[in-house]
């Protein structure tokens, strides 16, 4: 059975993750995964490259559009349980923001 991973995005601001990819590993090398991108729909995207250190990581990137969004990458074959675990992550990296910005706001 392939490796499935999960790609979830999320917006700040938003309540939900805006979109996610299900991403299906066809060659897996020491460092990296590759394999095919599915869109939510379930048609085909493209193909992928993912460094395994990237997995469960929240990566942020800005758009003109959307402003902040955070990607997060997670393995597993389960997508409710890829759901919860990616949620996980990035209401954990929030709260960091929160109590970092808390902190420098106590301090001024």
């Amino acid at each position: 059975m392939p490796k499935t991973i999960y790609e979830f995005y999320y917006v700040v601001g938003g309540w939900e993750f805006s979109s996610y990819y299900k991403l299906i590993v066809d060659r897996e090398t020491e460092k990296m995964l590759y394999g095919d991108v599915f869109e939510e729909s379930g048609d085909k995207y493209g193909r992928f490259a993912i460094n395994k250190s990237n997995l469960n990581c929240v990566h942020e990137f800005h758009s003109a559009s959307k402003g902040t969004a955070y990607r997060v990458q997670v393995n597993d074959s389960d997508y409710t349980s890829a759901y919860k675990k990616a949620k996980n992550i990035i209401y954990n990296h929030l709260m960091v923001i929160a109590e970092r910005f808390f902190k420098i706001y106590e301090e001024s």
